[in-house]
């Protein structure tokens, strides 16, 4: 059913083992970096942890498979006042320019890896990424030349900031990701602004297909990590 997905059967020991070697990678390259790190250097690190990786690849996404619903037309009007064309089915949060992470190769798998990673908390836009994160994972059928992908990804989010992991204003409520709490399947993600270029342009909202629990672990250094498990929509 879903072309460019690898067809195998869910193993919880196998994802375990990979859940363990990609934690001791995210933890290895945190050690490693200082105060003034980014994400760039970040991603560098993990990939270089984990070995047989490539980066930045160019990814080619299915169809939702939860239909993204409709701007309505007022807000396509405000939007062409602008100067901005949104087309009546919306903007796909999947663009054509999106580009992975880290594609690891593991044991003959090609596994999808999304990191997000922000010591200090200056915007409101960190648990969208995220969360479109996993929109974007939940969807992927290839990442630069390679069409067999894991049905077992990752999406990763290391920080200092306690607003994320206690899920609390001044982040968007409806892109908390409080410790403890879980997502609902088909579960809708939006800004909960009245401006139409946020609600629809710039950050375009997205259905998640999966539900997903959020469990932050201690990472050292005052820091916290994030570690899901994303399966293809459908899967």
């Amino acid at each position: 059913m879903w072309e460019g997905v690898l067809e195998r059967q869910q193993n919880p020991v196998r994802d375990g083992m990979q859940d363990d070697l990609i934690m001791a990678a995210v933890r290895a390259a945190f050690s490693q970096l200082g105060e003034d790190a980014d994400e760039a250097a970040f991603q560098k690190a993990v990939a270089k942890e984990l070995g047989s990786a490539e980066r930045e690849l160019r990814l080619t996404f299915a169809p939702a498979a939860v239909p993204l619903r409709r701007p309505p037309p007022a807000a396509i009007a405000m939007l062409a006042d602008e100067g901005k064309q949104l087309a009546p089915e919306g903007k796909d949060p999947c663009s054509r320019a999106a580009k992975l992470d880290v594609l690891w190769d593991h044991e003959g798998l090609h596994i999808p890896i999304e990191l997000k990673f922000r010591l200090h908390r200056n915007s409101d836009t960190y648990g969208y990424m995220f969360l479109k994160d996993l929109h974007r994972l939940e969807r992927v059928v290839k990442a630069g030349q390679h069409e067999l992908l894991s049905e077992t990804r990752y999406s990763i989010f290391v920080t200092r900031e306690s607003v994320y992991w206690e899920g609390r204003r001044p982040e968007p409520q409806p892109f908390w990701l409080r410790d403890g709490s879980s997502t609902e399947k088909g579960q809708w993600f939006q800004y909960d602004q009245t401006s139409a270029d946020t609600l629809w342009w710039r950050y375009p909202p997205f259905h998640l297909a999966n539900t997903y629990t959020f469990r932050w672990q201690d990472l050292g250094r005052g820091a916290k990590v994030l570690l899901l498990r994303v399966h293809p929509q459908g899967a």
